[in-house]
């Protein structure tokens, strides 16, 4: 997956998450109208010749499809930053109940952080404050950080903060998780400090 970073020229627009396929997959805002659309060439800030998504660069302006507006052609908010970004998603079927969380479109085993710590036999879950979803909490800390001991350690306080608020669809990146963690750790530390 891509995390492109758009110049911020005070539009909403600040990042598109694209598959392999240039395909938006989550953006920072209007999701409803950018989600599904399709990358479909990259046009260099100082040539006139079209190049594929995967050599996108910075200054670089892309040309799109959207599914839901008549946006086609030229998106006009430069390029600012491109890098590689994991990505987690999160679905429920509330009409059986079926829960799946895919890690960059393929399923994301709970059987690594159960040898940590079993919360959950029956694996993730997410939307309380449960065993499922201090289960999640914990895999997602342990994939992002590696630090087996830093995520035992802040896995409630990630699955109080972030897993128990996720709605029926979700989708964190690993810099958000990354950025919780490390936010979560802080208030802790600041809190031990104060005592």
């Amino acid at each position: 997956m891509l995390k492109i970073e758009f110049k911020d020229d005070g539009q909403d627009i600040l990042w598109w998450i694209v598959d392999m396929n240039g395909i938006v997959l989550a953006t920072n805002a209007q999701s409803f109208v950018w989600v599904g659309t399709k990358i479909t060439g990259v046009k260099p800030i100082d040539q006139d010749m079209n190049r594929s998504f995967l050599d996108i660069k910075p200054g670089d302006t892309l040309t799109i499809k959207s599914p839901t507006v008549e946006a086609v052609g030229l998106f006009i908010h430069p390029v600012e930053k491109v890098s590689e970004e994991t990505i987690y998603q999160g679905k429920r079927i509330s009409v059986n109940n079926e829960i799946t969380v895919l890690k960059n479109g393929l399923v994301f085993n709970p059987k690594p952080s159960q040898k940590y710590w079993n919360h959950s036999p029956d694996g993730f879950n997410w939307g309380y404050g449960g065993s499922g979803p201090a289960q999640l909490a914990l895999a997602l800390l342990l994939d992002v950080t590696g630090d087996p001991a830093l995520a035992l350690k802040y896995h409630q306080h990630f699955k109080r903060r972030v897993v128990a608020n996720l709605g029926d669809e979700w989708l964190l990146t690993k810099s958000d998780i990354d950025f919780l963690a490390r936010d979560i750790r802080r208030e802790n530390e600041n809190a031990n400090t104060k005592n």
